[in-house]
C-alpha cells in the first residue's frame, strides 16, 4: 500500500480510498531484486462505501500477447541493464514495469525506438529525457534487460522453458 486511506463523504456515505500497488516512500528500493523476481505492479485505488457490499474487481488483463524481440545480448549487458533500469527507470516503471508505462508488453515500434524515446523523452506523455544521464550503451543495456524480462514472462505465461542464446552462456 502506497499511502494512507483516505475517507470522505459525498451526500452523507462515507467511502475510505486507499491506493494499491508499488511505491509509497521508497518506490525504486529493492526494485532490482523484485524486477528479476518477476513481480507485476497492478496499482489502483480502491474505494469502499462503509455499508457497501461490492467486492474488488479483479486487475486489468496485462497486453500478453506482444512478443518481445529475441534475446540476443550477453548476460554481463543485461545484469548492467538491471543496475542502470534500477538506478534510472525504477522509480517511474518500478518492479514487474507497472510504472507509467509497462515496458513488459512493449509493442515492436517502441523497440524500434526505444533509444530515441529514452535519450529524448517524451515529455507531453510524461518521460523525461536521459541523454545527460545515460550513454547509448547505457540504453541498449537497459534495452537488453527488458527483452530478457518480457521473454522469461512469455515463458512463465506459456510454460514453454527459454534456452539462453550463446550470447548469453
Amino acid at each position: 500500500m502506497p499511502g494512507g486511506p483516505v475517507t470522505y463523504s459525498v451526500r452523507g456515505q462515507q467511502y475510505v480510498a486507499v491506493g494499491i500497488g508499488w511505491g509509497g516512500a521508497f518506490p525504486g528500493m529493492f526494485a532490482d531484486g523484485a524486477v528479476l523476481a518477476g513481480y507485476t505492479n497492478p496499482s489502483r485505488i480502491a474505494v469502499w462505501r462503509l455499508d457497501g457490499q461490492g467486492k474488488l474487481p479483479p486487475p486489468a488483463l496485462r497486453n500478453a500477447h506482444v512478443a518481445p524481440p529475441p534475446m540476443t545480448a550477453p548476460i554481463e549487458r543485461v545484469m548492467l541493464g538491471v543496475t542502470l533500469f534500477a538506478t534510472h527507470c525504477g522509480f517511474c516503471h518500478g518492479p514487474g514495469f507497472g510504472g507509467k508505462q509497462d515496458l513488459d508488453t512493449m509493442a515492436p515500434e517502441i523497440h524500434e525506438n526505444f533509444s530515441a524515446v529514452v535519450l529524448g523523452g517524451r515529455v507531453n506523455a510524461g518521460m523525461p529525457s536521459f541523454h545527460e544521464q545515460l550513454k547509448a550503451d547505457d540504453v541498449q543495456a537497459i534495452h537488453d534487460f527488458l527483452i530478457m524480462q518480457a521473454t522469461m514472462r512469455k515463458a512463465r505465461e506459456s510454460g514453454v522453458p527459454q534456452q539462453p542464446t550463446e550470447a548469453q552462456r
